[in-house]
């Protein structure tokens, strides 16, 4: 994988992805390979540090005991470190997914605030992003880990927002009477390695009051027991991951408290 960083002409480093059994990849300064996971409050590296936006960023070697090695194994390629919540924290992140998967980095708020900004593509092409009438919410963050508002069997529910997470998760009491479609297994710091039913849940995203949000299927599964107290105590009812990031343009913006979801396909 090729360091592909680049400076587009608003100011924000752009990065090629390497999607990886649903996880997010960059090579950030000096070929590093770093996993993207705004799930996770602190940064990882094997040397003690991150190298980003032509800077180093300081990190912890392991993380709940757990070593680099291990994420590496589960995520399926070999990775120099992980970029959490302490440095994205002061970043707009553009996660585009849908051809020639990139990411886009803003510094401490320094988009543009023109009507739309571009998000120019590796190969010249290009998509208008921006301030959408109506596709823009305001992002709630509790530690430090992003929240957003959505309907499930017309129930309202905040569900975390982990780019971390290759698959998302739901409170059981929404899949009780469901059939399951399926195990697949996960891994989690905090627990180790588990599998879980799954289930495909028709899920509005709540943007705006004027055009209520966008309904996309996501497939759910459900985390063990020791894994839902932290989210209960939050008010949390679920984690989403790259079953929303997948097909569409997403924007985080940590310093504004705004985010936004773009439905939309890439010229072929």
């Amino acid at each position: 994988m090729r360091t592909r960083q680049k400076v587009n002409r608003w100011g924000g480093f752009m990065y090629e992805v390497e999607l990886c059994n649903g996880h997010c990849v960059i090579c950030g300064d000096n070929r590093q390979k770093y996993l993207v996971d705004t799930g996770s409050p602190f940064s990882l590296a094997k040397s003690g540090e991150i190298g980003l936006f032509n800077q180093r960023f300081q990190a912890s070697k392991a993380l709940l005991g757990v070593s680099l090695k291990q994420i590496s194994s589960f995520v399926g390629t070999e990775i120099d470190g992980l970029i959490g919540a302490d440095i994205l924290e002061n970043t707009e992140i553009i996660f585009d997914f849908l051809y020639d998967p990139a990411l886009t980095f803003y510094l401490n708020g320094n988009r543009p605030n023109s009507a739309f900004a571009c998000h120019e593509l590796f190969d010249g092409r290009g998509i208008c992003i921006g301030n959408h009438k109506g596709l823009m919410a305001k992002l709630e963050i509790v530690g430090s880990v992003p929240i957003i508002n959505a309907k499930i069997n017309n129930q309202d529910v905040k569900l975390f927002l982990d780019s971390g997470a290759k698959l998302s998760y739901i409170h059981p009491s929404f899949v009780a009477n469901i059939p399951s479609e399926g195990k697949e297994s996960d891994f989690n710091p905090m627990y180790g390695d588990f599998e879980t039913n799954t289930y495909t849940l028709t899920t509005n995203i709540v943007l705006s009051a004027e055009i209520g949000g966008i309904t996309k299927p996501i497939k759910y599964g459900v985390l063990p027991e020791l894994l839902q107290l932290p989210l209960q105590m939050t008010g949390v009812q679920g984690v989403v991951g790259y079953g929303l990031l997948k097909d569409c343009i997403t924007s985080v913006d940590y310093q504004n408290k705004a985010f936004c979801i773009y439905p939309l396909s890439h010229p072929r």
